[in-house]
């Protein structure tokens, strides 16, 4: 998918999922990670090289999924950590700090929200690692990037979205 693409999918989505218009903004900004993590096309001196390392590592699931699981598990109050004195003395009973882990597992949480819904959007129109990193891909090309079916595709699903969302939350 285009990048601007997998923002108005990937915020729309959170956005009616949620019902909060910042964490659609947070999510969406964060759409475009897994892209920016790896090294810009205009680094190779060949196009071959570039698509050769495009969707790899940075397009693994499983990285993304544990960031949110972790982030997942400090904002319902159990933290993941292997040192419990400071979660005890310092987090838990500064009011200050204990205020401000579970707002930044929220933001930690969006932006893995972002990057699992970008590599979604890129099993629409390719393949992506599967969950062992290594063999056979997981995905389908029910599109190309960049083409008419993707831009009708994003414009009828954004539609879709801001109907859900004024039934659903207004």
């Amino acid at each position: 998918m285009k990048w601007v693409n997998h923002k108005i999918v990937t915020g729309f989505t959170v956005l009616v999922i949620t019902g909060n218009p910042f964490y659609g903004i947070v999510a969406a900004a964060a759409a475009t990670l897994p892209d920016r993590m790896e090294t810009p096309p205009w680094k190779f001196k060949k196009d071959y090289e570039y698509k050769r390392q495009h969707r790899q590592i940075s397009h693994w699931f499983v990285p993304w999924l544990v960031i949110l699981l972790l982030a997942g598990a400090v904002i319902y109050g159990r933290p993941v950590s292997w040192n419990i004195h400071y979660l005890t003395s310092t987090l838990l009973y500064n009011p200050m700090k204990a205020q401000l882990l579970p707002n930044v597992a929220v933001i930690v949480a969006l932006i893995a929200v972002g990057g699992l819904f970008h590599i979604l959007e890129d099993a629409l129109c390719g393949t992506v690692p599967n969950y062992k990193m290594k063999g056979k891909r997981w995905g389908k090309r029910f599109f190309q990037v960049n083409s008419s079916k993707e831009r009708i595709g994003v414009c009828i699903y954004s539609i879709a979205m801001m109907v859900l969302y004024s039934v659903i939350w207004e």
